[in-house]
């Protein structure tokens, strides 16, 4: 199962990275980043986990009580 989203989101890192350096001085920039890397990564992997179980399990489970 390939979700645009979730890959998008992961290769946004780069450019974040470099308009963080470009935009903001130091400890900001790298905090920005840091932020986006602990929060943002496992966001998307929730995402996709949530994706995955609503099509696969709440699908069959509606199927399954008509």
């Amino acid at each position: 199962m390939f979700r645009v989203w979730a890959f998008m989101g992961m290769l946004g890192q780069v450019p974040f990275a470099i308009l963080t350096s470009k935009y903001l001085n130091g400890h900001f920039s790298n905090m920005a980043l840091w932020v986006s890397l602990i929060i943002g990564q496992p966001l998307a992997a929730l995402m996709y986990v949530h994706d995955y179980y609503v099509i696969n399990h709440l699908h069959a489970d509606v199927m399954s009580t008509s």
